[in-house]
């Protein structure tokens, strides 16, 4: 009867005699096609006449509207009300909003009506909610989570059982209320209670802690009318467990919609006494929880999605996700969260999986206690760990049989997917998933068998439905790329139409077509209908195919404006699909740069080019300048990462349409993942200069993501200059990635105190030789020491010059012991500059070597021994004359002339008795760092320095076996070892010095003659030596025979 009213007074006086006779508003029903209705009627007068015609002539009208809003499409989720209230009548300012509160409690007053007082709650929203009783999103909940669950606390179900029982929740609840009251706050712990009213808080039980709002407040606040409807409710459930309740619908004072609602859950045996499996969201004690997603991320690899959490807790100090696996690997993640009125909510967040497992656990925790807890195992048994997703929602499937769709495998690097001809796109994975691969393939209408195959031609089966996924799509029309209007895709003057397809032959009577809209458009009322309603226009390809143009006149029509929600379904496929799409009027655009590259002077101006007829730019932000009818000019900075603009869309309406539209600007922005220093992981656009103990920190995996936009693929290059080292990969959707460890050796070993990464796109012009980012090295050079004495001080003052620049700067006075290393003072220089200096105490200072060392450090972290012959460091001598050769050996070490500079050591301090083993010492460092260096200097020493100690030989073969082990380094393939060795073998079984066979047998070595005679004969220079000394190792008279001196110096002789 409302859906004939054509005028607004019709509808007011069917409402207003239907309101004679009831408590609640929810009690008059109406269809959504009649609110809808109403709400366009609404809409008219709203914005010609205003909310005082509507408060003089329409109050029934626009309370009920209100009311049966809120019942149909009240979200839960989020309590948001007003949402669905514009979306049929338009934008409300907060001033309009007040005034409807305003209107809709004088037609309370006005017609005897309950209103009711909830503290902390929106006055006018609350009672609208409460007046619809509980909303249809929130009807389940109530079934499961308040009649079953709380059943046992009831004293009894009759009347007076049920109103005890509503009583004493009411009770706890006002006692509650009176004691946060003195500790209210919006945001969390801002003002605490006391601890004698904590304690009496924490021994009141909370009234219905665990359910939403929308059903604690009209249970708490409800009164007699919520101990009626509580006490029906269990009427309803005593004959749904009868099976009687068909037969005794009428003698519950329940409305239709809640009857029909419960039969239907009742009737699903999934929810009784729990909710739904399949269900997102669960509820328990501590609040509403949705279930995380995991999500397959060009830039991040892989991703959990938390979404938005509502904690019941009086009290939350810190909420932290919680991340496991199997093994015991374990990280945790800070969520930030804010109260809203009597419960809290969490932020949604973004988490990057930072470790690979088939098995995961995720705990939500409030401090140490646990709020929820999710697991998640991948569908597929197997021991090698393997994912698959959706690709275009990116969502990972959990079913054990994959879709016949278009799919991503993410799956060890020993793995292929096959058959190869299906995949269209693969890629590596880095950081933590180093080690895995993508493989994006498109598995529709196809009947070769997937599957994975290693190198050993192992494989293992993919199982894909037999049935094809069928579900709707957008096809055609004008999708206007990197433009959006509120996060929405946006088609500019061609609409696109909807295919739907079924395994069978398509029957349009089985599909349903709803078409709502969000704040103005050109459509005047939402269309529910079947499809086959518009048999006339619809296209099919073939028997199981349907085309839907949306562009139809008795559609949307061509010339469409404004914000769609378009919702297909079909029941009996299992099918709910929706789409939500903004159009607009025909529009052409351009920016100044095809790209906008990271500058090194600040932010810049963006300019925009838009050529229309029919919009008109607002410029609430950006600079607009009109150059004729039809061309605008925007402007705004690179700071921002779209211009977003406010559009008046002039068509044939009473006003013009206002839509929001974001132009996303073409930029190449990068970020670096897996530092200790997370700074970096935000999106940079601008050149900046990266710290090299950052960006190479010891435990750090820098990776670098380069983001363009989804339309530039294609070869892609970052090279460090001036080195010319380079490494290429593939731009997938606009993203690619670089593992920056790679460079970490040419970077460090470079002198240039600053090294750019520029970035190339191969065959784009815009893309080439692109500095992105700086690598800022710090560098201390030309140290300078003097001390003097006074009294029983050490006075020390320290020059130096200085590049880059780098945080905590300290300077390191370190005892130098050959192990026995000991820091004597350290000093924080970050504020200071050269020269400073510092005082030691005499009985501190011992005659010997030192080091100054430059360092970072941040004060609280002890330091740790760095080593000798190492940057931003000057080693000195106390006590000791004749510096000049340590000064000369370290020139000589920093140019790799090891050789000349131990000589120059062994030589000059071959007297001193503190630093005549010095040369050994700076030997075994050099083979800690450099083993074949080493070796060619023990080589020179051998055979050239006439003096050296069998045992300072012994000392030094010993520390190589050491470091060869812990390195992984061959010492016997490399030759000028082994000539060394096979001397030494001679000359000691000569001299009958056996402790040097035991030497060997010590290191777990076991060498004999035998055995270097093998390692010999596997080097060409060495194998007449291996011959000869194979022919004598038979004799007795090995050790006396004088044939051994001619072999030891043709030994002597062989050059390599």
């Amino acid at each position: 009867m409302i859906e004939n009213c054509s005028k607004i007074a019709e509808c007011e006086k069917i409402l207003h005699n239907r309101t004679q006779n009831i408590t609640l508003i929810g009690e008059n029903v109406l269809t959504p096609q009649e609110v809808e209705h109403i709400g366009n009627l609404i809409k008219q007068h709203l914005s010609i006449r205003g909310i005082k015609y509507l408060k003089q002539y329409a109050k029934a009208s626009v309370s009920h509207f209100l009311v049966w809003k809120g019942i149909y499409e009240y979200n839960s989720e989020n309590g948001d009300f007003w949402s669905s209230v514009e979306e049929s009548i338009g934008k409300l300012d907060a001033i309009q909003k007040t005034n409807i509160g305003k209107l809709f409690f004088s037609y309370l007053h006005e017609n005897n009506l309950p209103k009711f007082s909830i503290p902390s709650a929106f006055r006018y929203v609350s009672n609208i909610l409460i007046h619809g009783m509980i909303p249809n999103s929130n009807l389940e909940e109530y079934f499961d989570q308040v009649l079953i669950k709380r059943k046992d606390e009831l004293p009894s179900t009759d009347y007076e059982g049920i109103k005890f029982y509503l009583n004493k929740q009411r009770a706890y609840n006002n006692q509650r209320l009176r004691i946060n009251e003195k500790g209210s706050s919006r945001l969390i712990n801002k003002k605490k209670l006391s601890i004698s009213d904590q304690e009496n808080l924490n021994s009141i039980p909370q009234a219905f802690p665990y359910i939403s709002e929308s059903i604690r407040r009209f249970l708490l606040y409800g009164n007699e009318i919520a101990d009626c409807f509580f006490y029906n409710s269990y009427l309803m459930l005593e004959f749904g467990q009868k099976g009687t309740l068909s037969q005794k619908k009428d003698n519950i004072e329940l409305s239709e919609r809640i009857i029909d609602a419960f039969i239907v859950w009742w009737n699903n045996p999934q929810n009784i006494t729990k909710t739904s499996s399949n269900s997102t969201t669960s509820i328990n004690k501590h609040g509403r929880f949705r279930q995380p997603i995991i999500k397959f991320d060009y830039k991040d690899d892989l991703v959990l999605v938390l979404p938005q959490q509502t904690i019941f807790d009086e009290y939350i100090n810190k909420v932290i996700l919680e991340i496991s696996d199997e093994q015991n690997n374990i990280y945790k993640e800070k969520i930030s969260a804010y109260r809203n009125g009597s419960y809290i909510e969490t932020e949604e967040k973004k988490i990057k999986l930072k470790f690979p497992a088939t098995r995961y656990f995720f705990r939500l925790l409030n401090g140490s206690k646990r709020l929820q807890s999710w697991d998640f195992e991948s569908s597929f048994h197997t021991d090698s760990l393997l994912f698959a997703f959706e690709y275009d929602s990116k969502k990972i499937i959990q079913k054990e049989t994959l879709p016949q769709d278009t799919i991503i495998v993410v799956a060890e690097k020993q793995y292929d997917l096959k058959p190869e001809s299906l995949i269209f796109e693969k890629g590596d994975l880095f950081g933590s998933w180093f080690g895995y691969r993508y493989f994006a393939v498109n598995i529709q209408d196809t009947e070769k068998p997937l599957f994975i195959e290693d190198k050993e031609l192992n494989r293992l089966h993919l199982p894909v439905s037999e049935k094809r996924n069928l579900k709707p799509k957008l096809v055609n029309g004008n999708l206007l790329n990197s433009v959006t209007s509120n996060g929405n895709p946006v088609y500019s003057g061609e609409l696109p139409s909807i295919k739907i397809q079924t395994e069978n032959s398509l029957d349009s009577a089985d599909w349903n077509l709803y078409i709502t809209y969000r704040g103005e458009t050109t459509l005047q009322k939402p269309i529910y209908s079947k499809l086959n309603d518009y048999e006339n226009i619809l296209e099919y390809p073939d028997d199981s195919t349907c085309v839907i143009p949306l562009s139809d006149e008795s559609l949307l029509g061509n010339n469409a404006v404004g914000n769609f929600d378009i919702r297909i379904t079909n029941d009996i496929e299992g099918i709910d699909y929706e789409f939500n799409v903004v159009f607009i009027p025909p529009i052409s655009f351009e920016f100044d740069r095809g790209i906008y590259i990271p500058q090194t002077d600040g932010p810049y101006e963006i300019n925009l080019y838009l050529k229309t007829s029919e919009i008109v730019p607002i410029g609430s932000k950006n600079i607009v300048k009109q150059i004729n009818n039809t061309d605008y000019h925007l402007q705004t900075t690179s700071s921002e990462d779209y211009l977003k603009e406010n559009f008046r869309i002039f068509v044939d309406v009473k006003s013009p349409i206002q839509i929001p539209v974001e132009f996303h600007m073409p930029k190449l922005k990068w970020s670096i993942e897996g530092l200790n220093n997370r700074k970096y992981e935000s999106e940079f656009s601008d050149y900046v200069e990266v710290e090299e103990e950052v960006l190479f920190d010891s435990d750090s995996n820098p990776i670098l993501i380069v983001n363009l936009f989804p339309e530039i693929n294609g070869k892609c290059k970052l090279e460090l200059g001036p080195t010319k080292q380079y490494e290429e990969t593939i731009l997938r959707k606009g993203i690619c990635k670089f593992d920056l460890s790679k460079f970490s050796d040419t970077i460090r070993s470079n002198e240039k105190s600053i090294m750019n990464f520029s970035f190339d796109v191969y065959g784009n012009d815009n893309i080439e030789d692109v500095d992105l980012f700086g690598v800022q090295k710090w560098k201390i050079s030309n140290i300078r020491h003097y001390i003097d004495k006074k009294e029983d001080k050490r006075i020390f003052k320290i020059e130096w010059s200085e590049e880059g620049t780098t945080k905590d700067k300290t300077l390191a006075f370190w005892k130098l012991g050959s192990g026995h290393e000991k820091l004597l003072h350290q000093e924080n220089i970050d504020n200071k500059r050269s020269p400073i200096t510092f005082e030691m105490t005499e009985s501190d200072i011992q005659i010997g070597r030192y080091l100054l060392h430059f360092t970072k450090s941040d004060g609280w972290t002890p330091l740790v021994f760095p080593g000798e012959n190492i940057p931003n460091s000057k080693e000195i001598l106390i006590d000791i004359d004749n510096e000049k050769p340590l000064e000369e050996f370290n020139k000589y070490y920093d140019e790799a002339r090891y050789i000349d500079g131990i000589s120059l050591l062994k030589d000059a301090y071959r007297k001193n008795d503190h630093l005549k083993s010095l040369w050994l010492h700076k030997l075994n460092i050099l083979a800690d760092k450099e083993i074949e260096e080493a070796i060619n200097v023990f080589d020179d020493l051998f055979f050239t320095k006439t003096d050296l100690l069998n045992s300072e030989c012994f000392t030094i073969i010993n520390h190589l076996l050491l470091k060869a082990k812990q390195q992984r380094f061959d010492l016997f393939s490399n030759k000028v070892f082994l000539k060394i060795l096979t001397y030494m073998f001679i000359e000691n079984y000569q001299n009958k010095k056996m402790y040097f066979a035991s030497l060997m047998r010590l290191n777990k070595e076991n060498i004999d003659f035998n055995q270097i005679i093998k390692h010999l004969n596997k080097i060409n220079e060495f194998n007449d030596i291996a011959r000869e000394l194979g022919s004598l190792i038979q004799h007795k008279t090995f050790q006396n025979d004088p044939t051994l001196k001619s072999i030891q110096q043709k030994i002597k002789n062989i050059k390599l």
